[in-house]
C-alpha cells in the first residue's frame, strides 16, 4: 500500500519505522499548532513569534505598534544579519501575524504586509496564520509580491508548529 501511495521507495534511504514515524508526527502538528492558537489570540500571537524570532541565531526581532492601524503593517520588524568576510549586511523582514482558526479567508494582511514594506524599505514579508492557507490568500499574496517587485511568503497551519519545533522548542516542550 505504501509503494502505490508513494509513501516509501527503497530508493529513498529511509527505513519505515522512520517514515511511519513521520507520518504519525505530521499529524499532531496541526493539532500543535491549534493550541499554539487557543493560548495566543491577537497580540499575544505577537509577542509569541517575537520571542521565537528573538531566540534565533543573528537575529534582531522588533515588536510594532500598539493597535490596529499604528504598526503601518507590520507586526513585527526582524532584521537577520548575514555576516559575510568582515561585512555585516542585514535583511530586513515584515512580519504579518494573524491568529485564526479554519482556513484563512481574510485578504486584508497581504495589503497590510505590503504597506510594512514599503513603509520600513524592507527587503520581503512573511505572513503567519495559524490557520491553513487558501487558494485565494496564496493568489493574492503572489499578485502583490509581483506588484511591488518584492518577495511575500505565507507561513500557515502545521507550518507553524514545524517553525516553532525548530527554532524554540522549549516554548513546547518543558
Amino acid at each position: 500500500k505504501n509503494l502505490k501511495e508513494c509513501k516509501y521507495s527503497s530508493q529513498s534511504g529511509e527505513s519505515r519505522s522512520v517514515i511511519h514515524l513521520r507520518n504519525r508526527i505530521s499529524t499532531l502538528l496541526p493539532q500543535i499548532t491549534e493550541a499554539i492558537q487557543e493560548m495566543n489570540k491577537s497580540k499575544e500571537f505577537e509577542n509569541f513569534l517575537h520571542r521565537i524570532f528573538s531566540k534565533m541565531p543573528n537575529t534582531l526581532s522588533i515588536q510594532n505598534g500598539f493597535g490596529w492601524r499604528s504598526d503601518y503593517g507590520a507586526d513585527l520588524i526582524v532584521d537577520f544579519e548575514n555576516p559575510i568576510i568582515g561585512v555585516n549586511l542585514t535583511s530586513k523582514l515584515i512580519v504579518q501575524a494573524k491568529s485564526y482558526q479554519g482556513f484563512h479567508f481574510d485578504l486584508n494582511a497581504v495589503d497590510q504586509i505590503a504597506e510594512g514594506i514599503e513603509k520600513y524599505s524592507a527587503d520581503g514579508g512573511l505572513i503567519i496564520t495559524t490557520a491553513e492557507t487558501t487558494e485565494e490568500l496564496e493568489k493574492s499574496i503572489q499578485s502583490k509580491s509581483e506588484a511591488i517587485r518584492k518577495p511575500i511568503d505565507l507561513m500557515a497551519g502545521a507550518d507553524v508548529a514545524r517553525f516553532v519545533l525548530r527554532h524554540a522548542p522549549e516554548m513546547l516542550i518543558g
